[in-house]
């Protein structure tokens, strides 16, 4: 019984470590991408101004 309750604690634990690395995976692409410079091209390869 001890056994089965200490697999359930790793898998738990285990779950909850790839949750927090994938959380913390997303935090870090959206900063990057709200700090990316988009630059907008017409149609003759000039920079449009965004905002």
């Amino acid at each position: 019984m001890d056994d089965k309750k200490r697999n359930g604690r790793f898998y738990l634990g285990f779950f909850g470590l790839v949750c927090v690395l994938f959380i913390g995976l997303l935090g870090y692409v959206y900063n990057r991408v709200s700090h990316a410079r988009i630059e907008m091209l017409d149609e003759h390869g000039k920079t449009v101004a965004v905002r």
